[in-house]
C-alpha cells in the first residue's frame, strides 16, 4: 500500500475464520473466500467463485486475477500451496513457497521464492520487480 499497489486476499478458505483473523491483526483488506454461515445449529456453505468450467478449486484464483489485471495494471501474486497454480500461470510476478514453489520449478513459471511475507514487501521495496519485469521483455 505504501508503494500505492492495492491489496487483495483471495483464500480458497472460509470467511468464517480469516475475516476474525483479519480483524484481530488489525488489517483492513479486501478479501474473497469461501463462505460459512451458522444459523440455528446448521452450518451452511456456499461458494461464490467457484467456476464450473474449471472445477479444481472452490474459490477460482484464476478469475480474481483476470478481473484485476485492466490496462497496464501489474498484477502480483503470493502464494503457497496448490489451489494458487492456475492464478500462478496468469499473473505478471509470482512469489511461491511450498507447494506452489515445486509447482512452478516443475512448469517453468518464473517466481521469486519468499519463506515471510516481509520478504514480499522486502523485494518490492527494493525494485526487483522492475527490474525483473524488464528482463522478461
Amino acid at each position: 500500500r505504501e508503494r500505492g499497489m492495492d491489496v487483495v486476499v483471495v483464500s480458497d478458505g472460509l470467511d468464517y475464520y480469516i475475516e476474525p483473523f483479519l480483524a484481530v491483526h488489525g488489517v483492513e483488506v479486501e478479501f474473497f473466500s469461501n463462505k460459512l454461515e451458522v444459523a440455528d445449529g446448521q452450518m451452511m456453505l456456499s461458494f461464490p467463485y467457484y467456476n464450473d468450467s474449471c472445477g479444481r478449486c472452490a474459490n477460482c484464483k484464476s478469475g480474481h486475477v483476470e478481473q484485476a489485471k485492466t490496462g497496464d495494471m501489474l498484477t502480483v501474486y503470493v502464494g503457497d500451496g496448490l489451489s494458487d497454480k492456475c492464478a500462478a500461470s496468469k499473473t505478471d510476478v509470482v512469489f511461491a513457497k511450498r507447494d506452489l514453489k515445486a509447482y512452478c520449478e516443475a512448469n517453468g513459471i518464473a517466481h521469486f521464492s519468499f519463506d515471510t511475507l516481509s520478504d514480499v514487501a522486502d523485494r518490492i521495496s527494493s525494485n526487483t520487480i522492475s527490474r525483473f519485469l524488464k528482463s522478461r521483455r
